[in-house]
């Protein structure tokens, strides 16, 4: 059995992120977002031909609502990390 072809479906974005759009102050806390702004940073993003992805023989591509959750939450920890260091 090959683990990584169990993958897709079963992190972080695909469990967690997709119950917290059913609880809008929830998903505020873990974005710091409200949930109307990130699907139109993430249509603003799929309607832009620069910047969308595709798949290829090599790779499957990332898709754009998951980049966008990935960035918001790595955004979120380096500006938290940064600010609690400051305060010590």
């Amino acid at each position: 059995m090959n683990i990584v072809h169990g993958l897709p479906g079963k992190g972080e974005f695909h469990v967690q992120v997709q119950e917290l759009k059913a609880y809008p102050d929830q998903f505020w806390g873990y974005f710091q977002m409200p949930l109307n702004k990130y699907f139109e940073l993430v249509n603003r993003i799929q309607n832009n031909r620069h910047i969308a992805k595709q798949n290829t023989n090599f790779r499957r591509y990332i898709g754009v609502e998951e980049r966008v959750a990935v960035f918001l939450r790595s955004v979120h920890f380096v500006f938290y990390s940064f600010y609690n260091s400051e305060r010590i």
